[in-house]
């Protein structure tokens, strides 16, 4: 409950800020003095911050759908990204420009071409190079993060890859188990791969269309026979493997 009326507010302020008429909910803006506050353009100031606060929105929105582990962990990230850019949008291209000079005709840089160039160069030494470094910092913990985990129930087990929907097996669902050292994983037509892990469906020659949940480099892997899709499993160490067909072993004979 307390999740969703957070999620709720969280949205609510978005479209606040989007509509143009949030700039009194922008923290430091909102208490600056009246002579700073003239400077900055409200409705394109909080529409800016609308954006930042909509993706971090999303994330967190995306998060309890999907129940995903992966988006979770992303959120602080996520903020923060949003935080740097939407500061450095309101201070360099929110502010109004100035009164352009009566010079232009002499050939000289007016203060209007002078503030675009400085915007500019501001943005290309300060905001490109950070969002880079901060797309990478998302990306990472992505790609090389993450684990296989399962639970067990009284009537079966779950198994859960992270950022990838968890998946629930009944004994009563499996008609064979094999341990097997060697398998070839095949082609991914649906799911998640990453460096370390994955999840989704997938096909090779031997199984056809199979559900997979697994390490990349398993040493051993859990092949479940059932009514439909096969379900194959590999966790990091032999040991975990092994363990879960033991248990599956017990439940089934």
């Amino acid at each position: 409950m307390i999740y969703d009326t957070l999620i709720a507010l969280i949205w609510i302020l978005t479209i606040i800020l989007l509509s143009g008429k949030g700039s009194f909910l922008i923290a430091g803006f909102n208490t600056a003095p009246e002579k700073v506050r003239k400077q900055y353009d409200k409705k394109k100031l909080s529409r800016g911050y609308g954006v930042g606060v909509g993706v971090i929105a999303v994330f967190i929105t995306l998060s309890g759908i999907l129940e995903s582990d992966t988006i979770l962990h992303l959120i602080p990230l996520v903020i923060i990204l949003s935080v740097v850019l939407t500061t450095l949008y309101g201070t360099i291209l929110c502010r109004k420009k100035p009164t352009e000079t009566e010079n232009a005709d002499d050939g000289e840089i007016t203060e209007s071409e002078s503030w675009d160039k400085g915007e500019k160069r501001v943005m290309r030494a300060f905001g490109i190079p950070l969002l880079v470094i901060v797309l990478l910092l998302l990306l990472i913990p992505f790609l090389y993060l993450g684990k296989v985990t399962v639970s067990y129930e009284e009537q079966g087990f779950s198994v859960k890859v992270s950022g990838w929907k968890e998946k629930k097996v009944l004994y009563e669902e499996i008609e064979d188990a094999e341990l097997v050292t060697e398998f070839s994983v095949g082609s991914r037509t649906g799911g998640l791969a990453t460096v370390k892990l994955l999840a989704g469906n997938f096909n090779n020659g031997a199984l056809g269309a199979y559900e997979l949940y697994a390490y990349k480099d398993s040493s051993e892997w859990l092949l479940l026979y059932r009514e439909g899709k096969p379900l194959v499993i590999g966790f990091e160490s032999a040991e975990e493997t092994e363990e879960l067909y033991e248990k599956i072993l017990s439940e089934i004979q």
